[in-house]
């Protein structure tokens, strides 16, 4: 079989990755060469899905042997570090930038002792953002940047969106606030399982080599292992709440009274309740914290509505929540903790939330917890590590910091 001059330098790249970066060279051995078929736009340059790595054979061709093994390394850390599966609700142009500039800082201090291994003048890289993970790079670009323009990931070519192959397995939603995606979730817990694996193995064999680049056993940590903040896992199980536009929650409410739950339609729509236990444990920063929260996770989406409860022992306050300014001054109660004031009341109130959040310290009055009901709870527990939630997802909140 002949070659052609694209794959011969694809060849070589991968030959000295694997003499130079065993570990690099373990992840790229998951992926397949491919040229960009007819029916998948090409961006000119490369790109991965996560199962092929994909290339533009005029723009492999132009490029030197130093800058293509460069690149190589930027592309397989994408699948690597999860950026493929992370993205969730977020504008996908700027998440790619924010990986751009994680992946091209690790690439570059991965090739600080080969001279011969250069990242494309042009690529996205700044120190400020050394140290901090993807989502963090994300929620200050998001705040600061007012044109989207990037170097176009490793490759250096300017372009408007860097356009990973990836973005054929995001379901596009078009809002007032641009183009936001999320990965097919069945797609995401396969590419999630696949890499995980490729990338504990790929340590462990560098490692007993002692061929681990440096600084990657706390990266490597954070995707196998993941310390996440709690506003980020909050983001993550809120966003999924809304992950399909046809499911049974929440039903159809002209059902509910019946106590037949059939499924609905509905859009990027999200109606949520975030209660708050008011008995003494939480001051009032923390549960204005907890709400603002609660306010930008929903500002992801297109339109939302928060049901505001307030409760102790016994209900307290209740109010709808739709910008920063309804948040309350100041929040009533200090007696004990009961929780089935709040889900007695969205029963009295024919609500079926897609998600309630509560925020408390976890420690109801005689240990009694409400029955499971038939939508998603989030408990965001303050100060009680230890505590096992009966049902539901349990978040440790960890300061106002969300650290």
């Amino acid at each position: 079989m002949e070659f052609t001059k694209a794959q011969t330098s694809l060849h070589k790249a991968r030959i000295k990755i694997l003499l130079e970066f065993p570990f690099f060279s373990f992840l790229l051995s998951y992926l397949k060469d491919e040229e960009y078929p007819a029916d998948m736009p090409s961006m000119r340059t490369l790109g991965t899905d996560g199962e092929k790595l994909y290339y533009d054979a005029a723009f492999v061709e132009t490029l030197p042997l130093n800058q293509l093994c460069a690149i190589l390394l930027h592309e397989v850390l994408h699948p690597a570090l999860g950026h493929i599966w992370r993205i969730g609700f977020r504008n996908l142009t700027l998440w790619n930038i924010a990986c751009d500039y994680k992946i091209n800082a690790v690439v570059k201090k991965s090739a600080e002792s080969h001279n011969d291994i250069v990242l494309p003048s042009g690529c996205l890289l700044d120190k400020k953002y050394d140290g901090m993970c993807e989502e963090e790079i994300y929620e200050l670009l998001k705040k600061t940047m007012k044109e989207l323009l990037i170097g176009g990931g490793g490759g250096g070519k300017k372009k408007k969106d860097d356009g990973h192959p990836w973005d054929s397995f995001c379901q596009g939603v078009s809002t007032k606030k641009g183009k936001k995606n999320s990965l097919d979730p069945e797609k995401q817990k396969e590419l999630a399982g696949k890499w995980k694996d490729v990338l504990a193995r790929a340590a462990i064999a560098a490692k007993g080599a002692g061929k681990l680049p440096a600084d990657f056993e706390s990266l490597i940590d954070e995707v196998i292992q993941p310390k996440i903040p709690w506003k980020q896992l909050l983001s993550r199980y809120v966003q999924s709440a809304v992950w399909d536009d046809y499911r049974i929650l929440p039903p159809h409410k002209n059902h509910i009274h019946r106590d037949i739950y059939l499924p609905s339609e509905h859009g990027e729509f999200l109606e949520i309740v975030a209660a708050v236990d008011t008995s003494g444990s939480i001051d009032d920063e923390q549960l204005k914290e907890f709400i603002s929260e609660m306010i930008g996770i929903c500002k992801i989406i297109s339109s939302f509505k928060i049901h505001y409860f307030a409760c102790d022992a016994a209900m307290q306050e209740e109010k709808e929540i739709t910008s920063l300014d309804d948040i309350p001054k100041k929040f009533k109660g200090r007696g004990g903790t009961d929780f089935r004031p709040v889900f007695d009341r969205i029963k009295a109130k024919n609500l079926m939330p897609s998600i309630l959040v509560y925020f408390t310290d976890g420690d109801p009055n005689g240990g009694i917890w409400p029955d499971r009901p038939p939508y998603p709870v989030i408990w965001l527990i303050s100060g009680n590590r230890g505590l096992k939630v009966p049902y539901g997802e349990k978040i440790d909140y960890e300061g106002k910091n969300g650290d």
